[in-house]
């Protein structure tokens, strides 16, 4: 993505905010099959072509997660 793009979509996401609820409402109550699978082939995929540096937004928005293992 290039950085106008990752600097649009925020206000992308909020244009489309009842759609994205209601489809990940659904999504939520009827996962496909595979769905991790996918999600993590998206994911990979997005960050080959997306520098998280561009973006950064994670590092904003999440905090570090700790867990027991």
């Amino acid at each position: 993505m290039t950085t106008k793009e990752l600097t649009e979509l925020p206000a992308q996401a909020a244009n489309k905010k009842k759609e994205n609820k209601r489809f990940f409402g659904q999504l939520k109550k009827n996962p496909p099959k595979g769905l991790d699978g996918l999600m993590s082939d998206l994911h990979d995929a997005e960050f080959q072509r997306t520098d998280c540096l561009d973006c950064a937004n994670c590092c904003k928005t999440t905090g570090p997660l700790f867990t027991h293992t």
